[in-house]
């Protein structure tokens, strides 16, 4: 059974995210909660992020894993260590879920519409890893709410061996759409933040209060830089993700 020390974690982060300095080295200690998606058969190639949500289940964005939909076995799951892909334990996936909302063609008509994966291993994560909370189905991000991103910033096209953390505030969802051009519509399961200052990885998990508020997604197509950021709300889909835990 994996200790739900979140609130822990939240409280030991508070010291990380505030100063001077808005990126700051954290061990994964501070964010056990962290993994990393390889394939199996050559695990230098990480696939994406994501978070531990209980003992046997991951979650990360639909457009990270979408091309494994039908080969969950070729993928496993790196927990436990705050290097990128070095060390830390690895776990065989068994399963991959979609949401059915979710079609890549038309991702960027409706941003972020049901972009969520969830990731089940054969066996059980180490019951020292944290697992991320994530808010009731009814929960609303408000403006200006403070929130932080735990990740392996990408650095002249490369991640850094070395966790950073930065905090960052969400902005009003109204104001984030009209940033972007009228070709592409954010999904109303969509919420915003300022622009990070680091560069991080799509599925990167937005942490607020102890809780899992949002997944970071990339908008490939978009060449133009806005000054936020966007995920999906994963309060809108906690129904959905209790539905197919349950009913592993």
């Amino acid at each position: 059974m994996i200790f739900c020390t979140t609130l822990i974690t939240s409280f030991l982060l508070a010291s990380f995210v505030q100063g001077g300095d808005p990126v700051s080295t954290i061990p994964i200690k501070r964010a056990p909660y962290k993994i990393l998606i390889v394939q199996r058969f050559n695990k230098t190639q990480v696939i994406g992020t994501g978070a531990i949500l209980n003992s046997q289940w991951v979650i990360t964005t639909a457009s990270t894993i979408i091309k494994f939909k039908s080969k969950p076995h070729s993928l496993m799951i790196r927990s436990g260590s705050g290097t990128y892909n070095q060390g830390g334990g690895l776990h065989e996936v068994d399963k991959i879920v979609i949401h059915s909302d979710f079609h890549e063609a038309s991702s960027n008509q409706h941003l972020g519409k049901g972009n969520l994966a969830l990731l089940k291993i054969f066996f059980s994560f180490h019951p020292s890893l944290t697992v991320a909370q994530i808010p009731t189905p009814h929960h609303v991000t408000t403006e200006n709410t403070t929130a932080h991103i735990v990740a392996w910033p990408i650095v002249s096209g490369k991640n850094t061996k070395a966790l950073k953390v930065e905090s960052t505030r969400t902005v009003n969802w109204e104001k984030c759409q009209e940033l972007y051009s009228s070709k592409t519509t954010l999904d109303i399961t969509t919420l915003c933040t300022q622009k990070l200052s680091m560069k991080a990885q799509e599925g990167n998990a937005l942490i607020s209060r102890a809780k899992l508020i949002g997944l970071l997604i990339s908008p490939n197509s978009l060449k133009m830089e806005f000054g936020v950021d966007v995920y999906v709300d994963t309060a809108s889909y906690k129904l959905w993700i209790d539905e197919i835990i349950a009913g592993s």
